[in-house]
């Protein structure tokens, strides 16, 4: 049970993991500075929710333990007084404050740069997964990242492996240069030959093409998650023995003690479309790479939703 429900946690994002288990915030961060535990928006004070529990998933786009960039990072956030869950959506792209090192691996400052650089500062996948999540927690007025895990490229054949095919309906027509049957508003079922494609692929000869690698990964994410639970409700031993597999290979920094309590929050908690969001902002063409620029005002009104009562 305790695996299983692991596994759900990080609910299946088409990558196998790699995490760690000490504090995700590094010795070079000061608490004292951090501004997380209140804030103000249009004259009124917040305090930070206390009840909020927050986990990144951070994707990697490489098969090992090789220190490439995030292609994907995403927060969890499990609301236990309200007993729902949300989930925000970080565009590799955007351009956001990173800690930045030295060829010696000395911190030199933070510096302005794109977000999916963070984990590539990193001397190994953990250090890579911290500083992910030191950048996502500052641009989050630091609230703190209670849980995280890193994941890549080798696990998403085995993790769709569990449900075996899954419908999805395509949200745009951005793999039609892959598969002109592909068309949006089409209904297709996907398998362990074709899933890449539909998690991974986009056209890097079109601009911000990014955006819509994010909308197919949230269509799969949702009918994932529905499926592996119908599984688990109809024969729970096989599928529990198919996700220990899957555990192989994951690596986070949450251990078996705290597992029923996530459980809990999983099953229970309202968790649907409408619990998604995203960074707000804007796209726009760089002379190498495509920019995605936070609106700061937006942004500060989206974290005080999130993450904030008033007082």
């Amino acid at each position: 049970m305790a695996t299983i429900i692991k596994f759900l946690l990080c609910l299946g994002l088409l990558f196998s993991f790699t995490g760690c288990s000490e504090p995700v915030i590094e010795d070079d961060y000061d608490a004292e500075q951090s501004t997380y535990r209140r804030m103000e928006l249009n004259g009124k004070k917040y305090k930070y929710n206390t009840h909020l529990v927050n986990f990144l998933i951070v994707g990697t786009d490489t098969s090992d333990d090789s220190m490439g960039q995030s292609d994907f990072i995403g927060l969890l956030i499990f609301d236990r007084q309200n007993e729902e869950i949300s989930f925000l959506t970080l565009s590799r792209n955007a351009y956001v404050p990173i800690k930045t090192y030295d060829a010696a691996g000395k911190f030199i400052d933070w510096s302005s740069n794109f977000l999916a650089l963070s984990f590539s500062y990193g001397s190994d996948v953990k250090s890579g997964t911290y500083l992910t999540a030191d950048a996502v927690s500052k641009l989050l007025n630091d609230i703190p990242m209670s849980y995280v895990a890193q994941l890549n490229l080798n696990g998403i054949v085995q993790i769709h492996d569990v449900v075996d095919t899954l419908e999805v309906v395509i949200p745009d027509g951005s793999l039609e240069y892959v598969d002109s049957s592909w068309s949006e508003g089409k209904t297709v079922l996907l398998t362990n030959e074709n899933v890449e494609q539909f998690v991974r692929f986009r056209d890097i000869s079109e601009d911000f093409t990014n955006v819509n690698r994010m909308a197919r990964q949230k269509t799969y994410l949702l009918a994932y998650v529905d499926q592996v639970k119908e599984l688990l409700n109809a024969d729970f031993s096989s599928t529990a023995a198919e996700l220990e597999d899957v555990l192989g290979s994951c690596f986070t920094n949450f251990d078996l003690s705290e597992v029923e309590a996530f459980a809990q929050m999983l099953m229970t908690y309202k968790w649907d479309e409408g619990s998604f969001y995203e960074l707000p902002g804007t796209e726009e063409k760089g002379t190498f790479h495509d920019r995605f620029v936070v609106d700061k005002e937006a942004l500060k009104a989206l974290i005080c939703d999130l993450f904030y009562l008033e007082k």
